[in-house]
């Protein structure tokens, strides 16, 4: 993983982190110090080349640019992140006939196996094409037109009809 990975990393790390907010809220932190820890190397590589000196120097400038990459970059993502999540948890509209995917869970006694942020997202693509894959098969027939599908958070748990049905409060797993 190169410096480049580093913001695909850090926005894949924080769309799987909003399984529970406390793992969010980590992934929030850890995100901080990791773009904290970038700035400040790429801040002390350019200063040093630009002005020709060997130590760089940590004015107004660098606090300026520390805070907004350290600070209101995360917080800016994550609060997308949280913005996207309740917009694709939101309850369909009555007249309309929703079709809710909702996430699988699968079970692993080994962490690495499906631990890491790189394998939720590849299990992730995998159904997401899976179900556009229905989806556009479905949109060739002229009935199906009046069906609305949605790709539920990765939060969301329906452990039940009447969960379903009724559209109860989304919540995250304890």
């Amino acid at each position: 993983m190169g410096i480049t990975d580093l913001p695909d990393q850090i926005a894949k790390a924080l769309k799987y982190s909003l399984r529970s907010p406390s793992s969010f809220i980590v992934s929030l932190l850890s995100a901080m110090v990791v773009c904290a820890i970038a700035f400040d190397l790429v801040w002390g590589f350019a200063f040093v080349r630009w002005y020709d000196v060997k130590d760089a120097h940590y004015g107004w400038w660098y606090w300026v640019g520390m805070s907004i990459a350290a600070l209101a970059l995360p917080l800016s993502v994550g609060a997308v992140a949280v913005m996207r999540t309740l917009h694709r948890a939101r309850a369909f509209a009555a007249d309309e006939i929703g079709i809710a995917i909702a996430p699988f869970e699968v079970f692993s006694v080994d962490p690495e196996t499906l631990g890491t942020s790189s394998v939720l997202q590849a299990l992730d693509i995998v159904g997401t094409q899976f179900f556009r894959l229905v989806e556009s098969t479905l949109n060739e027939y002229e009935w199906a037109q009046d069906f609305k599908f949605r790709f539920l958070p990765p939060h969301v748990r329906i452990k039940s009809q009447s969960t379903a049905r009724n559209g109860a409060p989304v919540s995250a797993p304890r």
